[in-house]
């Protein structure tokens, strides 16, 4: 069995899964949790546990599960069953056993004093209603299966398609704080490249997560246009760090005050060729490593728009199941337009 013909076994049944094909979104009596094929015959049921469990209880746990013909390891509040399933088994077969295994270590956990997933991430109650991806940079894996309320869900979905339809904001100030946060990046670049003696490509990227958020923190209107702005800024981040560095070697080793470090740069371009031809290569390495910046952060400037907001909150409403494994019935209030209750 191929583990392509897995995920469709599972997508056939309604079970969600990542564009990669790793990680498999199931529940099993009403218990979030997330499969992986470890190759072979081999499978991960990953859950996440509310506490942390004794020393007693998780003895307890491995042990029964061990007489049951599955392995168990629990670190923290993760805890992972290893199922083996037979050689030769078709995807459905194979996804029956992974359900079967899931649902036998549930059993035993809830028999041994363990506390499955059902806390909602958004407002920390319990008597959760389904299951539905998280993501939170906090947690130990970044995206993880909850236990949500759906009224929670609902609520803050429609909070994000409000705010891309509202739209709300100002260009002016949010064109100051870009500024401002570029010019920060910038300052801080050129402190690690005197401070170090070498330029950072990575650390570049500061320059237009810089003035991205500082185009937000002043209240822009959050569509793309922050993203054109933040990219505008970067290059002339990039022209302001070249020039920068320069005005700081002048008056840090040669003690010129900062009006003086100009002149010599307008004299330098002017009639000193050598000089000229430095600055111009200087300016290219910036701004090839503060354009590597952008590539690097384009994903968090885009998911921080209106729109990515709301593109993302969709994305993730895509994974909502009720306990059951069923899918949710339509939300009062609620426009569906930015993704598919399919797998």
């Amino acid at each position: 069995m191929k583990s392509a013909e897995f995920f469709h076994e599972c997508g056939r049944r309604g079970m969600p899964y990542t564009a990669d094909e790793v990680r498999i979104f199931a529940v099993a009596s009403g218990v979030p949790f997330i499969i992986v094929h470890i190759g072979g015959n081999l499978f991960n049921a990953g859950f996440r546990l509310d506490s942390k469990p004794s020393s007693e209880e998780k003895k307890a746990v491995k042990s029964a599960l061990s007489a049951a013909g599955l392995k168990c390891h629990i670190s923290g509040i993760f805890m992972n069953v290893r199922v083996k399933v037979a050689k030769g088994s078709d995807a459905a077969t194979a996804v029956d056993t992974v359900l079967a295994g899931a649902n036998k270590a549930i059993e035993i956990g809830r028999n041994n004093g363990i506390y499955f997933s059902d806390i909602c991430p958004y407002c920390g109650h319990g008597n959760t209603d389904a299951v539905m991806c998280y993501e939170k940079s906090t947690d130990r894996f970044q995206l993880s299966y909850r236990a949500v309320h759906t009224e929670c869900v609902n609520s803050l979905r429609n909070a994000a398609n409000e705010a891309k339809v509202n739209d709300e904001g100002n260009y002016f100030t949010g064109i100051i704080g870009a500024i401002i946060g570029m010019i920060l990046g910038v300052v801080l670049n050129v402190a690690v490249i005197f401070g170090t003696e070498r330029i950072y490509a990575m650390l570049c990227a500061l320059i237009p997560l810089g003035a991205f958020f500082g185009y937000k923190l002043l209240k822009g209107r959050m569509n793309s246009f922050a993203i054109v702005i933040s990219i505008i800024c970067s290059a002339l981040g990039a022209v302001a760090l070249t020039f920068g560095v320069d005005i700081a070697d002048s008056m840090i080793n040669y003690d010129f005050t900062f009006e003086e470090a100009i002149l010599l740069i307008q004299y330098g371009m002017a009639e000193m060729p050598e000089y000229a031809d430095a600055i111009r290569s200087s300016l290219l390495q910036d701004l090839l490593f503060v354009g590597l910046g952008v590539l690097c952060c384009i994903g968090v400037l885009r998911k921080n728009t209106n729109s990515g907001k709301a593109a993302y909150a969709g994305n993730l409403y895509a994974t909502l199941r009720m306990k059951d494994g069923s899918l949710p019935a339509p939300a009062v209030n609620t426009v569906d337009d930015t993704a598919s209750h399919g797998a």
